[in-house]
This record gives structure tokens, C-alpha cells and sequence, in this order.
């Protein structure tokens, strides 16, 4: 084999490897996504910490219901 053999075999090697390689429109798709995705899962982060926060509340005044309800059926 050649030096100019070596140097097509070499180019050929490195033309199927850039095939391999992510274009830019590709990245910038990806990066869409994941953007996409990670604002979505935000949104329902901030909806659970809403709802964790009225449950609290709630479950704060359901307490303070039971322990009135105990002072006057003398329970407590």
C-alpha cells in the first residue's frame, strides 16, 4: 500500500467519523428540547409547592378544628 493509498484510506476513515458528529441544527434542536422540557417540569415544580403549601395550610386549620371540637366535648 501507497502513501497515497494510506491517504484515501485515512480520508475515508475520517469521513464516516464526521458523519458521526452532531450538526448544529441538530445541537440547537436538542438544546430547544431539553429548554422545552425543563420549563415544563418548572411549571409543575411550582404548581406542587403551591399545593404543598395550601395542604399545609389546610391541614394546620383541620387541626386546630379537632382541638377546639376536643374542648368542648371535654377530650382534651
Amino acid at each position: 500500500m501507497n502513501a497515497e493509498d494510506k491517504i484515501i484510506q485515512k480520508l475515508v476513515e475520517i469521513d464516516e467519523k464526521l458523519d458521526t458528529f452532531v450538526t448544529k441544527n441538530e445541537l440547537a434542536d436538542f438544546k430547544d428540547q431539553i429548554i422545552n422540557t425543563l420549563d415544563r417540569h418548572s411549571a409543575i415544580l411550582d404548581r406542587l409547592d403551591q399545593e404543598r403549601i395550601f395542604t399545609i395550610d389546610r391541614v394546620k386549620r383541620i387541626e386546630d378544628d379537632v382541638e377546639r371540637i376536643k374542648l368542648e366535648l371535654k377530650i382534651a
